[in-house]
C-alpha cells in the first residue's frame, strides 16, 4: 500500500511539473502546441522510469523476504493501466454491429424472404392460374370444394373505373376550338380511335365473364354498361355510329345467354327485378327486349 501511495503522489507531483510555467516556457508553449505535447510526453516518461524503479524495488525485497502459499500464487497488477478511450469504444461497437441489407424484411423467426402476398403481387394472371390449379387440382384435390367457397364475386366496380376512363378519352379527343357542329366529320376523325378503343375493351369484359361462367355477373355487367355505351357520342353521319350499335348488339346477345343459364336458379324476386331493369335499358337501345321476353315468359311460370 505504501508503495501505491507513492506512486500516486509521483503521478500528481509530475502532472504538476508537467503545467508549472516559466515566463521562458510560456513564450514556446503559446507559439507551437507541439513543444506542450512533447513537455508532457517527457513528464510522463520520467514517471514510468521512476516507477518501474520502485516495482523492481518492491519485487527484489519480496524475493528476499519469505513467503506463504498463499502469497506466492498471487498475480501482480499492474501500476498503470490507460483506460480505453470512449472513442475507441464506438469505434469497436460500430465495426461490430451487424448491417442489414436494405429491402429485405427480416422478420422476428430470422427469415429474410417477402411474404407471399408480396411475390403474388408480381405475378401475372396465367401465372397465378397456374398456381391455383397446381395446388388445388393435382396436390389436393379434396380442397376443390373448399376453394369455390371461398372465390368472391367479381368486383364490378374495377371494371365500371375502366369504362369510365375509356368514355373520358372519348370527349378529351374533341377538339376545343370548333366552329360548326362537334358531331360532323371532322370531329369523328379526331374522335375514332378512342371510340374503337371503347368498344374493344366493352365487349372484351363482356366476354371474360362469359367464359368464366359466372352467369350472374354477365347480366349485371351488361346492364351496367349498358348506360356507358348509351352516352358515346351520335354522329350526324349515321355510318359513323357503327362502334356504339355493335356495343349495344353484343351486350344484348351476351345477356341473353347468361339469361339461359340462370333460368334454373332464378328466383320469383330476381327474375321481377332483372325484368324491370331491362324494360329502362330499352328506352335507351332496344337491343335488350329479346331479353325483356325471355324473362317476361320465365316470371309467368312462378
Amino acid at each position: 500500500m505504501s508503495v501505491m501511495k507513492d506512486i500516486t503522489n509521483l503521478t500528481l507531483n509530475a502532472v504538476e511539473n508537467s503545467h508549472e510555467r516559466s515566463p521562458e516556457r510560456d513564450i514556446f508553449v503559446s507559439q507551437n502546441p507541439r513543444r506542450k505535447r512533447t513537455a508532457n510526453q517527457a513528464a510522463l516518461d520520467r514517471f514510468l522510469k521512476t516507477a518501474g524503479q520502485i516495482s523492481g524495488d518492491l519485487s527484489s525485497e519480496d524475493n528476499t523476504s519469505p513467503k506463504s502459499e498463499s502469497e506466492g500464487h498471487e498475480t501482480v497488477v499492474p501500476a498503470v493501466m490507460t483506460p480505453e478511450s470512449e472513442l475507441r469504444k464506438r469505434v469497436k461497437l460500430l465495426k461490430t454491429r451487424k448491417r442489414l441489407p436494405l429491402g429485405v424484411d427480416t422478420r422476428s423467426d430470422g427469415s429474410s424472404s417477402p411474404s407471399i402476398s408480396v411475390v403474388l403481387n408480381g405475378l401475372s394472371k396465367s401465372q397465378l392460374l397456374d398456381l391455383v390449379n397446381t395446388l388445388v387440382m393435382e396436390r389436393h384435390p379434396d380442397l376443390e370444394q373448399e376453394v369455390r367457397g371461398l372465390i368472391p364475386e367479381p368486383d364490378l366496380q374495377e371494371l365500371e373505373e375502366k369504362l369510365q376512363y375509356f368514355q373520358r378519352n372519348i370527349y378529351k379527343s374533341f377538339p376545343y376550338t370548333r366552329y360548326g357542329s362537334s358531331r360532323d366529320a371532322f370531329c369523328y376523325r379526331r374522335v375514332s380511335t378512342h371510340l374503337a378503343i371503347f368498344k374493344k375493351v366493352c365487349i372484351n369484359l363482356g366476354n371474360t365473364l362469359l367464359s368464366s361462367q359466372l352467369w350472374d355477373s354477365s347480366v349485371s355487367y351488361v346492364l351496367m354498361a349498358w348506360t356507358y355505351v348509351d352516352g358515346m357520342p351520335n354522329w350526324e353521319n349515321t355510318a359513323h355510329n357503327k362502334s356504339k350499335e355493335q356495343c349495344f348488339k353484343t351486350l344484348a346477345v351476351q345477356c341473353k345467354k347468361a339469361l339461359t343459364k340462370l333460368t334454373s336458379s332464378l328466383t320469383q324476386d330476381k327474375c321481377h327485378d332483372l325484368l324491370e331493369r331491362m324494360k329502362e335499358a330499352c328506352k335507351q337501345n332496344t337491343e335488350l327486349e329479346p331479353c325483356v321476353t325471355l324473362l317476361t315468359g320465365l316470371q309467368s311460370k312462378f
